[in-house]
């Protein structure tokens, strides 16, 4: 047996008040197929159900409403799956940590916030093979979503073959190539990457911060920085005086300009200095190089032509193309390179991280502008190949002569996967975890995977499902003269019975973990309706769609809140109340 349920959300009756078209979503790939007037689905929902009983309805907007343990547990999210505090979710914001998302100040209240995401929306064809196959990027869609502190919880990382990693719950649903699947089966899985372009969406990410105008120039030089700088009491940049004079002069010219600094350029042998010590020029790099992780925050949340710069300058700085065309970039910081890529998926740029076990020297300056190296037994790389150098040509670009390079490199293209093989799930523990809810397209985008939003049933974590139903046609009786009636006797009787029976099932059930058993005793919860609506009405002669019939549908519901919730008081009274009821 099965039944088939609809759940409305706050999306819908939004679109069904303002008379506005609603999306219908391909759950396998998360796109909107199509758009229909939610009037005529609710109508055609209900003309089924009467039709065949089925489908059930559940009122999401409803279910809070009616929480009793909302304003001391919070609102109840389901058996959501859910991210770690560190994921990067794509907002209009920028790439925001899942734990700082709790705290803008858009209807924060301690346990969770009205927020604002983005998701991929409609594909635009770049490239198409002669095989018919093409690449296609995502215009990015602004929505509203809410985000839920949800507490600790078991999660796994997910470890895909091009060097992505994201941790998540167990039971949290990844999109593949053969629909949505839990985390805990998607060792092996191709999972859809979001190749999108935040290029198509206006005011995406900060256009400055503490007064700092962020544009593509600066990002160029943060980019550069970052490579092949340092910053002490002075901010040093470095160059190859053979290879590099030329963008030398212009990140020189570009101090000059930005800040009205006097620069200053050392060079020795083959290699170059320039540098600034204005104090003023020192403490805008060291706010913008400010670090929660390998990169600097800024670049996260920054407008996109900063980002572009920034990609830029550190490509120019550290990155090669190579006698095949693959625009290369090294380090022996793998989570550098995985920010990197991270940063790279914003305009729809596909990259691989390599793992190099063999030995390599890496350079670096010293707070005096010295240059020094050392050695490493091993290092990773990061490349770009395929169309996605297209893009990086177009959208990022390298210094003068690398881009020369990568220029002639372009004439020949293959179509890069959107999909990725997971290498390996591994489990990581209990973490602090975050869940979303984005109404009407269920996904959204954490550390550049799409990742759906929400489960099934609406419960607090590990409680489980105790529900049972009363049989409407078992109440119809018949007089003396042959005439059906409803013994509403019988049936109060029978909600006592049921609701008895319910739940001493709580207690002589066998759990399949401690957990379940633990969350259900703590809050005894129950779930009581009814069947046979339409047989009972057919024996009453009553029209289902009647007025009369309507009324008749409203006293059997209220009669089984009230009685239920009746003899749940009186149980109080004999065994005392659940123990979460304080």
């Amino acid at each position: 047996n099965f039944n088939i349920s609809v759940m409305l959300d706050e999306h819908f009756w939004k679109c069904y008040d303002g008379n506005e078209k609603y999306p219908l979503i391909n759950p396998r790939n998360g796109k909107v197929v199509d758009y229909i007037d939610p009037k005529f689905l609710l109508n055609e929902i209900a003309t089924l159900a009467w039709r065949t009983a089925d489908p059930g309805v559940l009122f999401l907007d409803n279910i809070n409403k009616r929480n009793v343990q909302k304003e001391s547990r919070g609102l109840i999210r389901a058996t959501n799956p859910c991210v770690t505090g560190d994921t990067r979710i794509l907002t209009p914001y920028g790439l925001l940590r899942a734990e700082s998302l709790l705290y803008l100040s858009n209807g924060h209240n301690g346990e969770s916030n009205n927020i604002k995401l983005l998701v991929d929306g409609e594909s635009e064809i770049l490239y198409t093979t002669i095989h018919g196959k093409t690449l296609s990027i995502s215009s990015p869609i602004s929505i509203d979503a809410k985000v839920w502190k949800v507490g600790f919880k078991p999660t796994v990382k997910l470890i895909l073959e091009n060097g992505m990693e994201v941790e998540v719950t167990e039971d949290h649903k990844i999109l593949t190539k053969e629909g949505w699947i839990e985390a805990k089966y998607a060792e092996g899985k191709e999972i859809k990457i979001a190749r999108i372009d935040v290029d198509k969406i206006e005011n995406y990410g900060l256009r400055e911060v503490d007064g700092i105008k962020l544009d593509r120039e600066l990002g160029f030089l943060l980019g550069w920085l970052v490579g092949d700088g340092y910053i002490g009491e002075k901010v040093f940049f470095y160059f190859n005086a053979k290879s590099e004079r030329e963008v030398s002069e212009y990140v020189k010219e570009l101090l000059e300009k930005k800040f009205e600094a006097n620069v200053s350029k050392f060079e020795r042998n083959n290699e170059m200095w320039i540098y600034a010590s204005k104090k003023e020029v020192v403490d805008i790099f060291k706010k913008l190089m400010r670090k929660k992780t390998s990169l600097p925050e800024i670049v996260f949340v920054a407008n996109a032509e900063f980002v572009k710069g920034f990609l830029s300058g550190l490509f120019s700085a550290d990155g090669y193309v190579d006698k095949d065309g693959a625009i290369r970039l090294s380090s022996s910081n793998k989570d550098l390179l995985k920010e990197t890529q991270l940063l790279l998926t914003l305009f729809g740029i596909f990259s691989k991280i390599y793992e190099r076990p063999y030995r390599r020297k890496f350079e670096y300056i010293t707070v005096n502008g010295e240059r020094r190296e050392y050695e490493t037994n091993g290092y990773f790389e990061l490349i770009i190949k395929n169309y996605s150098r297209k893009i990086f040509e177009e959208k990022i670009k390298l210094i003068d002569y690398k881009n020369e390079k990568l220029s002639n490199k372009l004439k020949k293209t293959k179509i890069d996967d959107n999909f990725v093989k997971v290498s390996r799930v591994e489990y990581v523990g209990e973490k602090l975890v975050y869940d979303f809810s984005v109404p009407g397209f269920n996904r959204y985008i954490s550390n550049g995977i799409i990742s759906h939003n929400c489960g099934e049933q609406p419960l607090y974590e590990y409680e489980s499902c105790n529900l049972g139903s009363i049989n409407l046609y078992a109440m119809i009786k018949f007089d003396e003269n042959g005439n059906a009636y409803f013994d509403w006797e019988e049936y109060k009787k029978t909600i006592e019975v049921a609701y008895r029976f319910l739940d001493n099932v709580i207690d002589v059930n066998k759990y399949p973990i401690e957990k379940i058993a633990v969350a259900s005793k703590n809050v005894r919860r129950i779930g009581l309706g009814y069947m046979g609506l339409a047989d009972a009405l057919f024996a009453l002669e009553i029209p289902y769609n009647s007025e009369e019939g309507f009324k008749f549908i409203e006293k059997v519901s209220e009669f089984l809140t009230y009685y239920a919730m009746y003899y749940s008081v009186e149980r109080a009274k004999e065994r005392g109340v659940f123990p979460f009821y304080e």
